[in-house]
């Protein structure tokens, strides 16, 4: 059964921490640093630090994000490869936030047995904001579908941080796991294919009052202002 998403964040700003490396310039990370965790030398929760200024807002990590550290609010993901390997699964279920999906993969008994909420993939609408209940626009990324996430929490201002859309200095993403760049495609086209929804999100965000703030200089997404995210802190 979907979960009805509560008004936890009303009017608050929610912070939404997606995989790209613009995060590494907006929050001083090293990239000596960086470098070795997108080796997978050193875990993403060496990040934690730096992120030191939002541990104490409202966040939701996207995909891999939440490993990131257990200050995280809200862990919310897409794909079924999030499942992939054991040592994956027994991190979410470690997880302290809550742990949110829109993969109706699994059955009922299975979402009672790990703790994770379900939330439909709306039928009304692919791109944009919905006002039901419980259901979230797909916009073709789990990032964007973040953003109507927080818009069901309350959330009246959301700052965008790594939703670059585009390979910066390093990699696609702050992590090496299975990204298309990883392993030697060009992810190009996927960035494209995920931008579709932007257009919609922006005017539904417009018309309902919400401000959506992108904390990425090097961000190929149209549309939402360009901030730095210290001057949100």
């Amino acid at each position: 059964m979907a979960w009805h998403i509560p008004k936890i964040w009303q009017d608050g700003t929610a912070w939404i921490i997606g995989g790209g490396t613009s995060i590494l310039d907006e929050f001083g990370i090293p990239l000596d640093l960086a470098r070795k965790v997108i080796r997978g030398e050193l875990p993403l929760s060496e990040y934690s630090k730096y992120l030191e200024p939002i541990h104490n807002k409202h966040t939701i990590g996207v995909n891999h994000a939440f490993l990131i550290g257990n200050w995280i609010d809200v862990f919310y993901f897409s794909d079924t490869t999030m499942w992939d390997n054991e040592q994956l699964t027994e991190q979410m279920m470690e997880f302290r936030g809550l742990r949110i999906t829109n993969n109706a993969v699994y059955t009922d008994e299975m979402y009672d047995q790990t703790g994770i909420k379900y939330v439909k993939r709306s039928e009304k609408k692919r791109y944009g904001l919905t006002d039901e209940k419980d259901a979230v626009c797909l916009n073709n990324n789990t990032g964007l579908s973040a953003i109507d996430l927080a818009y069901h929490f309350g959330a009246k201002r959301i700052i965008l941080l790594g939703f670059d859309m585009t390979v910066g200095p390093l990699d696609s993403h702050i992590h090496g796991i299975n990204t298309r760049f990883s392993r030697g495609e060009d992810p190009t086209r996927s960035f494209k294919r995920h931008m579709l929804s932007v257009g919609n999100i922006w005017k539904d965000a417009r018309d309902k009052g919400i401000e959506i703030l992108n904390a990425s200089q090097i961000s190929k997404i149209p549309l939402f202002p360009k901030v730095r995210a210290k001057d949100y802190f």
